[in-house]
């Protein structure tokens, strides 16, 4: 017979005196199907209410319903609202929203939703930015070919 672990005396028993997180824990040790089945069991639970979870968990970060945001995805067409591409296949968009007064501002790509978190971290620097790219844009023009630069 397997040894029983010492459990979380806080916590209320269920079996064999452990607490259920220990006593699963316990009964899958002595049987690792078990174990499987009940990763099988969770994984298709998820995957039916997948609905359900990402609804709360809209609602809970953003203040907004699946529905809210199907709405807000159709007005912008199905694109990122800052680079106008639709997001690869299998991604979301963001949910892009103001963190001073938590206002949803739209739904943004991966890719712009990093950027314009570094960009809110300093405005200046991206002016910077821009001002730099367009000299380089303005300098380079003229020019057919690249040139190579020694580093």
């Amino acid at each position: 017979m397997a040894q029983i672990p010492q459990c979380h005396p806080n916590r209320e028993h269920q079996a064999k005196g452990l607490c259920k997180n220990c006593y699963l824990t316990y009964l899958v040790h002595r049987n690792p199907e078990l174990g499987k089945r009940r990763n099988e069991y969770s994984r298709i639970y998820r995957l039916k209410r997948l609905e359900y979870y990402r609804d709360k968990a809209l609602q809970r970060n953003f203040g907004i319903s699946s529905a809210q945001y199907t709405r807000l995805l159709e007005s912008q067409h199905g694109c990122c609202a800052i680079c106008k591409k639709k997001p690869k296949v299998g991604r979301a968009l963001c949910v892009d929203h103001d963190h001073q007064n938590e206002a949803v501002r739209g739904l943004i790509c991966d890719v712009c939703n990093r950027l314009l978190g570094r960009i809110e971290a300093d405005p200046a620097r991206f002016a910077s930015v821009a001002r730099y790219l367009a000299s380089y844009r303005k300098q380079s023009q003229g020019r057919s070919t690249c040139r190579k630069v020694k580093v």
